[in-house]
């Protein structure tokens, strides 16, 4: 295993920010101020990755893709058919988790690694098997395989 110092605990904690009601209360020039500066933090957003290291934008998009393709509960069954734990799909939540928060795998707070806390062959059949647009058969083995390319 991993040195627990580059390992994210279980246990943190991931809420949500439900800022429905205060969007209602803001006019429709105010609306649309907050859309395009929402747009545009998550496009700039993008370069973050680059600047965080080489590997960065790679675990992004691999997880982009798993993440697309079905909602959590859906994929926590596929995950246990694969063999992944509990605990282990739990890891996998939140390195998921981390490495949206701090735009790659590096935390934004005294710059060290953070890498998943599940062993990593389970994490090669995660992203091999998990999602359809990572299996190494490609696009065109399956048509729901195109909407991931």
């Amino acid at each position: 295993m991993v040195d627990s110092h580059y390992v994210l605990p279980n246990d943190i904690g991931i809420a949500t920010l439900d800022c429905a009601e205060a969007f209602e209360l803001l006019s429709p020039e105010e609306k649309h101020y907050a859309h395009y500066l929402s747009r545009a933090c998550w496009y700039g957003g993008l370069v973050v990755l680059l600047q965080t290291s080489p590997e960065s934008p790679t675990i992004y998009v691999l997880l982009s893709r798993i993440f697309r393709t079905q909602d959590p509960s859906q994929l926590q069954e596929v995950a246990r058919s694969l063999g992944v734990t509990d605990e282990e799909y739990q890891a996998l939540l939140v390195y998921t988790a981390a490495i949206y928060a701090n735009m790659g795998n590096y935390k934004s707070f005294g710059d060290t690694k953070f890498v998943p806390s599940l062993p990593k062959e389970k994490l090669k059949k995660v992203a091999r098997d998990w999602c359809p647009c990572t299996t190494p058969r490609g696009p065109t083995a399956n048509p729901t395989r195109l909407s991931c390319w």
